[in-house]
């Protein structure tokens, strides 16, 4: 096997580039060379596998054996598998820059990623988190605005500062995810910047080939767990922040409230989801439709009850699955409240135009069924 490509320049960046690998031998290398290909190299990199037992860390021991780049290089194993925030905050531990750029053990990072991150680092010093965007069977995933209390997660291409472990602390070691904790960490230390660019590729479905189907079953208890063990870190983050910063508690109380609420509402998604039957599932959504928000509850009854796939979600542009319910609902409410006068007949008028909106959402979403069944 020849060597991989190294850039002929020495010079690095601040930057510890950590690759997270567990049980992915199969993409692991393509992962690891997209390091070696960086046209700046970072000044460390940690190939970390999480104890898989399919050959991963041997890949990992093979490819660090035969670079030749400036980048100071290790690799580590997990006794067993610690799990993702235990393991990332093993990693983090062992880092000797002051940012820590997290390369996915089944996804491929373009050629610039690291030098991209290293140009923000110098333009924005005070930031805590820096995240870029990805691509995806050719389109742009990403977010660009940031909601705290949400429980959203940022996605993968993500640059962290050692301030957001010094500040708070280890990552809680429960399921959760890290793209939800540290982005809010970031957010009350007031330095979270987006990137709009794709610096790395995702595959788009778990490279072990699983079904579309298969993967919303796997993952729907699952995450759940997450969304209630990443809200229960986010209010421990904020009581963290507030005993460490006391003159800014008094304006975060609307945020204490929020994230309360959010807890709430993930927990009682949570308890829906546990329940086996449809017709359980679909009685458990309508008793626990004000903890749920009548958002929440919408997705679990198409998901849970009607057991339509999630990823229908994005079968459709966003510009069209946003905008035409919303312009039915409106267009039907006008139609209706032009026939007759007075706040009685625009309320119903209101009402009317909501069932429309929630009706096409629904419509689009069978279409979508019948036009792209699960493979």
């Amino acid at each position: 096997m020849s060597n991989p490509p190294h850039p002929a320049s020495h010079e690095t960046a601040p930057i510890t580039a950590v690759l997270l690998a567990y049980e992915q031998a199969p993409v692991v290398e393509a992962a690891i060379r997209s390091i070696f290909n960086q046209t700046l190299q970072p000044a460390e990199i940690i190939l970390s596998d999480d104890g898989s037992k399919d050959g991963t860390h041997a890949v990992m021991e093979k490819l660090a054996a035969i670079y030749q780049g400036p980048a100071g290089i290790r690799v580590r194993q997990s006794t067993g598998g610690a799990g993702l925030l235990a393991h990332i905050n093993a990693c983090v531990k062992l880092a000797s820059q002051p940012w820590i750029l997290v390369f996915a053990g089944d996804d491929v990072s373009k050629p610039q990623r690291v030098a991209r991150f290293a140009e923000e680092i110098r333009n924005r010093p005070e930031a805590r988190l820096m995240r870029a965007d990805g691509s995806l069977t050719g389109q742009t995933m990403g977010i660009t605005s940031y909601q705290a209390g949400r429980l959203r997660g940022v996605g993968a291409s993500q640059c962290w500062h050692r301030g957001l472990f010094s500040e708070f602390g280890d990552l809680p070691e429960v399921q959760a995810a890290e793209d939800i904790i540290l982005p809010f960490r970031a957010h009350l230390l007031g330095g979270l910047r987006f990137i709009p660019e794709p610096l790395v590729e995702w595959r788009d479905r778990d490279y072990r080939q699983l079904d579309r189907l298969k993967l919303d079953t796997t993952y729907e208890v699952r995450a759940t767990v997450f969304r209630v063990n990443a809200a229960r870190a986010l209010i421990a983050d904020l009581e963290t922040f507030e005993n460490r910063h006391p003159e800014r508690a008094g304006g975060l109380s609307n945020l204490r409230r929020r994230l309360s609420h959010t807890l709430d509402a993930a927990t009682a998604e949570h308890e829906v989801v546990s329940i086996h039957g449809r017709a359980a599932r679909a009685a458990a959504i309508l008793l626990r439709l004000r903890r749920l928000g009548l958002k929440r509850a919408r997705r679990l009854w198409q998901d849970q009850v009607l057991r339509l796939p999630a990823y229908l979600d994005s079968a459709y542009p966003r510009a069209i699955s946003r905008w035409l319910p919303r312009s039915a609902g409106l267009a039907a409410a006008v139609a209706l409240g032009m026939q007759q006068a007075g706040p009685p007949a625009w309320l119903i008028a209101l009402a009317a135009g909501l069932l429309v909106m929630e009706a096409c959402r629904m419509g689009m979403r069978l279409a979508a069924a019948k036009l792209w069944p699960p493979a």
